[in-house]
C-alpha cells in the first residue's frame, strides 16, 4: 500500500520541476484571491516582474473588477503573508516575487458590487418575472393554446377542468358555505384540482382550524396529498400519510370516477395540512 502511494506521489508531482519551464523571462506565475470572493480564486496569472505595482492593480483590475486605488496587495507564500505591497511606484520583482506565490487583493471599496457576496450569491440577484399581460400577449404557451381551444369548442373547459384549477388564493368572494356544497356528500368519488387527483369524499362542512367557510375532505386514491386527515392536529377522516386532502368546493368535482389502485389508507400519523 505503501508503496503504491509513493508511486502515485510521484507520478503527481514528476513535472513540478518543469511546471514554470515555458515562462518567458521577467514574467512570473502566481495564483490571485480575493478578499470578497471567498469561492473565486484565479489560478496561474502571469504577471511582469519588471512592471510597477500600480500597473500591477491595473492589470488586476480586469481579473477581480476592484478599481486600482481600491486594492490593497498583499504577497503570501504558502498561504503565510510575507509582505504588503503598499509602494505603487516599487516594481513588482522589488518584493522578490516566485513562481506559485499567492497575491491577495484586498477590497477596501465600501461600495464595491463584491461584498457580502454580491457576484457570487445568486440569490441576490433579482429574478426575472413576466407580467400577465405580457404572458397573455406570447404565442405557443399553455394559456394560449386553451384559448384557442376553448374558441374552438365553448365545451372545453367542462371535458377538461384538471385544465382550469381554481386558485385558492385569487378567489375574492365571500367564503362558501353549505349551498355551494351542494351535491357533494360523503362517500362519493370525486376529482379534485388542480391535478385531476381522484379519490373519495370523506368530510364536507366548516373546519375551525383553517380559513372561515366549507372544506370538502378527500381521501385519495394515491400519496398525492397533504396530511393524514388532520388540520392543525385535529382529525376529520382517517388515512395515511399524505393520502388526505382539505379543499374548497370549487375545486373538488364529484361524478362517476373509477378507482385507482389502492394504497393501505389506514394509519395513527398525526401529520398536518
Amino acid at each position: 500500500m505503501a508503496a503504491g502511494m509513493r508511486q502515485l506521489k510521484s507520478y503527481v508531482t514528476e513535472s513540478d520541476a518543469d511546471a514554470y519551464g515555458g515562462v518567458s523571462d521577467g514574467m512570473v506565475v502566481v495564483d490571485v484571491s480575493h478578499s470578497n470572493l471567498v469561492n473565486h480564486n484565479m489560478m496561474g496569472i502571469r504577471l511582469e516582474l519588471h512592471a510597477t505595482i500600480e500597473q500591477t492593480k491595473v492589470k488586476l483590475y480586469r481579473h477581480c473588477g476592484t478599481p486600482p486605488e481600491h486594492q490593497i496587495l498583499v504577497l503570501k507564500n504558502c498561504g503565510e503573508p510575507i509582505a504588503e505591497m503598499s509602494d505603487d511606484s516599487k516594481m513588482l520583482g522589488f518584493y522578490g516575487v516566485t513562481h506559485g506565490m499567492e497575491i491577495k487583493v484586498i477590497d477596501t471599496d465600501p461600495h464595491s458590487l463584491s461584498r457580502n457576496g454580491g457576484l457570487e450569491d445568486v440569490s441576490q440577484v433579482k429574478k426575472y418575472r413576466m407580467s400577465e399581460e405580457d404572458y397573455d400577449k406570447r404565442a405557443g404557451t399553455l394559456r394560449d393554446w386553451k384559448r384557442k381551444e376553448l374558441a374552438k369548442d365553448p365545451g372545453f373547459r367542462d371535458k377538461h377542468p384538471e385544465l382550469f384549477p381554481q386558485v385558492r388564493s385569487t378567489f375574492t368572494g365571500p367564503p362558501p358555505g353549505a349551498k355551494e356544497c351542494e351535491g357533494t356528500e360523503v362517500g362519493m368519488r370525486c376529482q379534485v384540482n388542480p391535478g385531476g387527483r381522484l379519490g373519495t369524499v370523506k368530510y364536507v362542512g366548516e373546519i375551525p382550524e383553517l380559513e372561515p367557510g366549507h372544506w370538502i375532505g378527500v381521501v385519495l386514491d394515491e400519496p398525492l396529498g397533504r396530511n393524514a386527515g388532520l388540520a392543525k392536529g385535529v382529525k376529520y377522516m382517517e388515512c395515511g400519510p399524505n393520502f388526505g386532502v382539505f379543499a374548497r368546493p370549487w375545486g373538488v368535482q364529484c361524478g362517476d370516477f373509477p378507482e385507482e389502485e389502492m394504497f393501505d389508507t389506514e394509519s395513527d400519523s398525526e401529520e398536518e395540512l
